[in-house]
């Protein structure tokens, strides 16, 4: 009878110690192609402490709360708060930048891809929270007349203007305050 009582107590010292694991999974909505995908590197921050995904995409928190989830995904501007309320696993989906600058070590020059190919055309990307975030016209990877920055709240942050070869002519920037 001991012997049964013991297993018992380990049995829900084992089972109250696992369940009490707060873990932390995060996706991506990939809208070139409408597929979803694991992310593998980010990371959440809360107050001074950050934690990084590990090998198997996890991240196990020390306790619940807000966190700012930080990944390479998405616009730096593109603020994303993860409300953790709940014990086990947690998970989110973001939605992946398509329209990205780059920069051809090789060439000493970039341009922009949209889908892992040279822009082409009239594009516009947008925040997670559904608001425009870049929109303009490319050709063969280069920006031509005017590309339209915006604010994650949805106002207008700047202008670049290029010429037909995709050269930066000027750019004009608006402050918040002036909005």
């Amino acid at each position: 009878m001991k012997k049964m009582l013991l297993i018992w107590i380990l049995l829900y010292s084992f089972i109250e110690l696992f369940s009490q694991d707060i873990q932390y999974k995060l996706y991506g909505k990939y809208l070139c192609n409408d597929s979803i995908c694991t992310i593998d590197l980010y990371s959440l921050q809360k107050d001074q402490f950050k934690i990084y995904s590990t090998n198997d995409d996890l991240i196990l928190l020390p306790d619940t709360g807000c966190y700012m989830l930080l990944t390479s995904y998405t616009d730096p501007r593109d603020t994303i708060r993860v409300n953790i309320s709940n014990f086990g696993l947690n998970s989110d989906t973001i939605i992946i930048m398509s329209i990205v600058e780059y920069l051809s070590p090789s060439k000493n020059q970039g341009g922009w891809l949209c889908c892992e190919k040279k822009c082409e055309g009239y594009l516009v990307d947008y925040y997670n929270n559904g608001e425009k975030r870049i929109e303009g016209l490319f050709k063969k990877g280069r920006p031509v007349g005017e590309i339209r920055y915006y604010r994650i709240n949805g106002s207008l942050m700047a202008i670049d203007y290029y010429n037909k070869k995709g050269h930066l002519i000027k750019s004009d920037f608006w402050n918040s305050a002036s909005e």
